[in-house]
């Protein structure tokens, strides 16, 4: 009940906004009901096709994310498991044994915790040749 209320209240509204509007629809519909009657069926198929439209475009999307989403799925087992298809009989969809997985960087002489500390030259080299600008000095003074 209260939607209908809320609906007839909408339209004494529209009606107050534009009164020269609604005395031409009501015009044309005693007029030609034929042309208005051609003019809704348009509206009603332009919004129907933008609805069909929508509903494809929205299936046409998941079934690419679907496809992305398997392909990045495989091409992660393929490089943190070895197979083409390791994990995908795994029930935890291909993302079991994070803990148990070694990487071939560990195969190395280094321990897991050890910290490498690489210096670099101490002046570094200029990016800029000497030719280019001038260099200017200056001294801060201080304002009183």
């Amino acid at each position: 009940m209260n939607f209908f209320k809320l609906l007839i209240d909408a339209l004494v509204d529209f009606y107050k906004r534009n009164p020269l509007l609604v005395l031409l629809v009501v015009f044309l519909c005693v007029a030609s009901p034929a042309l208005v009657k051609g003019v809704l069926a348009f509206v009603l198929y332009f919004v129907l096709g933008i609805i069909i439209l929508g509903v494809i475009l929205s299936l046409v999307f998941r079934y690419k994310v679907e496809q992305m989403q398997k392909h990045m799925r495989q091409n992660f087992d393929r490089e943190n498991f070895g197979g083409d298809n390791a994990g995908a009989s795994r029930s935890w969809g291909g993302f079991a044994g994070f803990g148990n997985h070694t990487s071939s960087s560990s195969s190395s002489s280094s321990t897991e915790g050890d910290v490498k500390i690489y210096k670099t030259s101490a002046s570094p080299e200029k990016k800029v040749s000497k030719n280019v600008g001038d260099y200017i000095d200056f001294e801060e003074t201080k304002q009183k």
